[in-house]
């Protein structure tokens, strides 16, 4: 709990300070405020998803695959 806690913390700390840090854009998106937050969610989900649908099925063995 007291981890968690504490991650959140972190979190809302991290999201906060971003808009007070000088930043160097070199892409117009980059600008965008908590675009960074958002790459990383949606790519963290995707990987999340590819990982279930796409990789499971390949290196998933049968039911009885260790019985002898």
């Amino acid at each position: 709990m007291r981890m968690k806690l504490l991650f959140s913390l972190l979190l809302f700390a991290s999201v906060v300070a971003e808009f007070f840090v000088l930043k160097h854009v070199y892409f117009p998106w980059e600008d965008v405020p908590l675009f960074y937050a958002a790459f990383g969610f949606v790519a963290f989900v995707l990987f999340m998803l590819g990982a279930k649908y796409v990789l499971l099925p390949i290196v998933r063995r049968g039911e009885t695959y260790y019985d002898d």
